[in-house]
Parts: structure tokens; C-alpha cells; sequence
């Protein structure tokens, strides 16, 4: 793209002085419908600019050139020859244009879906690979969990040593719980829905962030309308997509900065309910909204992110029906998260 827009100033040269040798020739030595296939080179030529309003604007300049030709041609001219063959000529330019931006955009939309494609089976090999690590992983983990709960009745009376042990526990309960996420990382599984309050899950992923959030400055405001209907979901998949957008939100906040999580119903085609997550830190560019949702596509510095984040959140998403969207917004950035209240079966 960048490479296209920094060629773009040639091509306007180009494209203006051949209009310009086409037009004198044209009202110089009237060759008739052989003009118009001259104006449709200019067209063809103009297609190697990126967009698509360039090419329109020289299929309209040369259609005017054409127009104007027509009532410049010398005198003595066969004036209804002339009109049929500027009227062949206009014809041929626009379906020219016509034709060749229709094939761009279906190139442009193949190499969109290739594209994705490659996204998804970088995704799917990811999971592959985080379900074997995790596999390994939670062989030794379960034994040094029975090691520490064979542990517990040999621990001293003192609630100190009581607490460390917990403390040991629910470390090793949090670590098997990471490793069943990793193993289902990449599989198209619904797991387990039941009819959950949205406020629940809202609540659950903000606990999580609270105590970062605080270190950074960073508020957190919950709104999350009280009288929304239970909705079918995977309560702890939803709150791992909620706190992936709510990690991202707090990269890009500094001290003094807001991130408010909201839920409400929405009405439509079909009953849903939408959270979103709006923060007012920094923001994404404009140039980088598409590409954000991409697999390993991040702006962090290395070992501050792993560009799996949002991927990830977006296919938790669709897996129950919904979708992840970025919206737009003046300042910061705002997520939404649509679930349909009933789950697709």
C-alpha cells in the first residue's frame, strides 16, 4: 500500500499528459472510434492506483474529452459519424472501468480471504501446540497438588503455616485451570453453557484487573444494566475474552485514565445482549483497526504481548453466536462483545 501511494504522484503525471496528447490528437486528426480505445488504455493504466476513485475520475475525464472532442473536430466532419463513434467510445470507457475495478475487487476480496485463511490455521497450529505443552505440563502438575494436600494434615497448628499452604493450593489450582484453557486453545468446543448473569461475569474479570488497575491509576467503573435476561454462555471463556480486552484496555491507559465496562440488551433479529469495554488511553490508529484481530499481529514491545489476545476473544465469540467488534470512537477505544441470549444449537 505504501509502496502504491508513493508511486501514485507519477501516475498522475503519466495519466494527465497522455489524456492530454490523446485529446489534441483527437481534435487535430479525428480517427473515429480508435480514439476510444486510447481512452481506454489511459483507464487501464489508472487501475494501479490504490483505491478506487482515481480510475473513476479518469473514466469521467476522459468521457468529458470525449464529449468536448466531438464538438472541436474540424469542419466538413460527418457529424453523425462522429456522434455514434463518441457515443461507441463512452460506452467502451465505462464498461472498461466497469469491468476491470469489479475484477479488482474480487482480487482484492481473494487475497482478503487467503489472508484469513492463513490467520485461522496459524491459530488452529497454535492450539495444537499449547494443548501438547499443556498436556506435558499437567502430568507433574497434579503430582506436586497431591504432594501439598498430602501435606495439609502434617502442617502445624499455626495459621500462618495454614495460609501458606492455601496459598500453595490455589496457586497450583489456578495453574491447572491456565493448562485446561491452553489444551482447549484453538478447538471449536462450546464446552459447557448454562443461563448466566452477565453482572457475574463482568464482576469476575474485573477482580482480576482490579488490583493492577489501582497500581496504575486506572479507574474501573462496572455498568451493567440490573434487569438483563440470563444468557446461554461458557461463563469462564466469556470472562477470559472480557479479560483479554480488559489487559489490552489497561496497556493503553495510564494514571488518571477510565475503563468502564457496560452491558445492556439489544433489540433486534434476534433477542442479545452487548458488553462493552471502553477505555480513554491512547487508542488505536486508523491505519492498524484492521489488522488488530490478526494472529500474532501486536504493536507491544517484545514479551509484553503475544498478538493472540483478541484473536483469541473474537473466536470465543463466535463460538457462542456472537460476535467482537471495534467500534468507532472519538477518543480511546470501545469494544463490543454481542451474545445472542439463547444459544445456537
Amino acid at each position: 500500500m505504501a509502496e502504491s501511494q508513493r508511486l501514485q504522484p507519477r501516475l498522475v503525471v503519466l495519466i494527465a499528459l497522455l489524456t492530454v496528447i490523446i485529446f489534441i490528437v483527437d481534435i487535430q486528426l479525428p480517427l473515429g472510434i480508435s480514439m476510444g480505445v486510447a481512452y481506454v488504455a489511459v483507464v487501464l493504466a489508472s487501475l494501479s492506483a490504490p483505491g478506487y476513485r482515481f480510475t473513476q475520475s479518469v473514466a469521467t475525464l476522459c468521457s468529458l474529452l470525449t464529449v468536448v472532442g466531438h464538438f472541436l473536430s474540424p469542419a466538413g466532419s460527418d457529424y453523425v459519424k462522429d456522434s455514434v463513434n463518441s457515443a461507441l467510445a463512452i460506452f467502451a470507457i465505462w464498461v472498461t472501468a466497469f469491468l476491470s475495478l469489479k475484477r479488482k475487487r474480487a482480487e482484492e476480496e481473494r487475497a482478503r480471504m487467503e489472508q484469513f485463511a492463513a490467520a485461522r490455521e496459524r491459530l488452529a497450529l497454535l492450539g495444537e501446540l499449547a494443548a501438547g505443552i499443556a498436556h506435558e505440563f499437567r502430568n507433574p502438575l497434579d503430582g506436586v497438588l497431591n504432594c501439598v494436600q498430602l501435606l495439609r494434615p502434617i502442617v502445624g497448628e499455626k495459621p500462618s503455616d495454614r495460609e501458606l499452604v492455601d496459598m500453595a493450593e490455589e496457586g497450583l489450582h489456578r495453574m491447572d485451570t491456565i493448562s485446561a484453557r491452553m489444551l482447549r486453545l484453538g478447538r471449536e468446543e462450546k464446552g459447557q453453557r448454562l443461563p448466566t448473569e452477565v453482572k457475574e461475569v463482568v464482576d469476575s474479570a474485573v477482580s482480576l484487573i482490579a488490583i493492577r488497575a489501582q497500581k496504575q491509576g486506572v479507574h474501573l467503573a462496572v455498568q451493567v444494566d440490573p434487569d438483563l435476561p440470563l444468557v446461554d454462555l461458557d461463563a469462564e471463556r466469556i470472562s477470559e475474552a472480557l479479560l483479554n480486552l480488559l489487559t489490552n484496555a489497561l496497556d493503553a491507559c495510564m494514571s488518571g485514565c477510565t475503563i468502564t465496562v457496560r452491558g445492556a440488551k439489544v433489540s433486534g433479529s434476534g433477542e442479545a445482549v452487548e458488553i462493552r469495554v471502553i477505555d480513554d488511553g491512547s487508542g488505536i490508529p486508523p491505519e492498524l483497526r484492521s489488522k488488530i484481530f490478526e494472529p500474532f499481529f501486536t504493536t507491544k514491545p517484545v514479551g509484553k504481548g503475544s498478538g493472540l489476545g483478541l484473536a483469541i476473544s473474537r473466536k470465543i465469540a463466535e463460538i457462542h453466536g456472537g460476535s467482537l467488534k471495534l467500534l468507532e470512537s472519538g477518543q480511546g477505544t470501545t469494544f463490543s462483545i454481542l451474545l445472542p441470549v439463547k444459544a445456537a444449537h
